[in-house]
């Protein structure tokens, strides 16, 4: 018996090992979280100093958000480098969608901070 086929006969009919590192369902969950985010607080808004929203009212936009994480966890059981993806991913489209660094910076630590700190996210 091969020594490796212990570890790949794990995955055998269940996944690949490229699936493994690499899933799809993390990329599309964390650009709707960044979709979900430039519908309730736009690019335009946020980068434009003469329309201010209040802290209070980005920090619940962005709980909001974040709170749709535990379904995605419990239910897809991400690991922790499924976790830094999903903060990769929601960090570079929020570039994309065209906010400034200091709120991407902030929006995608709390998304890290949350998914690494929920309890409910433990497997």
């Amino acid at each position: 018996m091969c020594p490796g086929s212990a570890f790949f006969g794990r995955f055998a009919g269940r996944t690949t090992i490229l699936e493994y590192f690499f899933n799809r369902n993390v990329s599309q969950f964390a650009k709707s979280l960044a979709q979900d985010v430039a519908k309730r607080y736009p690019p335009a808004i946020a980068n434009n100093p003469v329309q201010v929203v209040s802290q209070q009212r980005v920090s619940g936009i962005l709980e909001e958000i974040f709170t749709r994480t535990t379904e995605f966890t419990r239910e897809h059981k991400p690991g922790w480098y499924k976790r830094l993806m999903l903060g990769k991913v929601f960090r570079r489209e929020l570039n994309e969608l065209g906010y400034d660094k200091k709120f991407v910076d902030t929006a995608a630590a709390g998304l890290i901070l949350y998914v690494s700190r929920n309890p409910s996210l433990k497997t």
